[in-house]
């Protein structure tokens, strides 16, 4: 049997950005998008929130499916685990008729590289 290759992480110029998966509404905007819950756990999470322009109040959450809530701009946010054991987290607002640029959040979370 050969020898497994290192982690990724290992080495950052070969590290592999995180999988996200964009949610749009009917006009094509981003409203949200999902991240595999197997990537990360809740510390790089806040360091990921605090690392973004806007973010501000983030709390960490025990009710329900929410799992942290932070302001953007002001405007609640949370990321939530679907049915409290699903592969990926949702990044959205909490008002879901709202409109919000969520595009530097997004690019932030896709750009991650590190466990």
């Amino acid at each position: 049997m050969g020898r497994r290759a290192p982690f990724p992480a290992a080495y950052p110029e070969s590290a592999i950005s995180m999988k996200t998966y964009p949610v749009h509404d009917e006009e094509g905007r981003l409203i949200g998008f999902e991240i595999s819950s197997a990537w990360v756990t809740f510390r790089p999470l806040f360091r990921i929130l605090r690392s973004v322009s806007g973010v501000s109040n983030i709390r960490r959450c025990r009710r329900g499916d929410v799992r942290i809530s932070f302001d953007l701009f002001g405007n609640p946010m949370q990321i939530v685990e679907p049915w409290g054991d699903n592969s990926r987290f949702l990044v959205g607002s909490v008002d879901e008729t709202k409109r919000l640029n969520l595009a530097e959040l997004h690019d932030v979370f896709r750009a991650y590289k590190g466990l």
